[in-house]
């Protein structure tokens, strides 16, 4: 969900950490809005989801989910932000603030430093996967389907279970 428009042509939404103006940035990795005063910036969930290990978003998201809105304003609709925690890494826990009206994560610069980067997609050698609880996409509860997909989101989150019948493919 993209930000709404701001309220003057012109304005930047200001830094919930010290009211400095946010710089929108374009990258590889999507678009960030920046401070660039303290170094802390505001991504959109979509956008953020590529840039941590899998499952990271999922993770912030629900931990949101239960979590009293009464942090600092949303830099896009000045609702309270809500605290949430990524998953652990070696070098601690990072802990964020998620608007659920926009679906925008702020990061303060310490805490980024925290999050999870992305990694291989490792598989488990010589077994079948295992079948997530959740999907990594949307949060919703996972049952594995035919074609390994979200009900909820549709998106693939196991490979499809492939059936053959012997006699129906030919081989050349």
């Amino acid at each position: 969900m993209a930000p709404p428009a701001q309220d003057s042509p012109g304005s930047r939404p200001a830094c919930p950490a010290c009211g400095a103006g946010l710089q929108q940035v374009e990258g590889h990795g999507g678009r960030r809005y920046c401070c660039p005063a303290c170094k802390g910036f505001a991504m959109g969930l979509a956008a953020l989801r590529p840039a941590l290990a899998q499952g990271a978003t999922t993770r912030i998201w629900v931990s949101s989910a239960n979590a009293v809105a009464s942090g600092r304003a949303c830099p896009f609709c000045s609702r309270p932000m809500r605290p949430a925690v990524a998953p652990p890494t070696e070098a601690g826990t990072a802990k964020v603030e998620v608007c659920r009206t926009c679906e925008m994560v702020w990061v303060d610069a310490e805490a980024a430093l925290l999050l999870p980067g992305p990694g291989p997609q490792d598989s488990a050698p010589g077994g079948p996967l295992a079948v997530p609880v959740r999907c990594d996409w949307c949060g919703g509860p996972y049952q594995l389907t035919n074609d390994g997909s979200c009900r909820y989101c549709g998106h693939a989150v196991v490979a499809p279970t492939i059936v053959v019948i012997p006699g129906s493919i030919s081989v050349p």
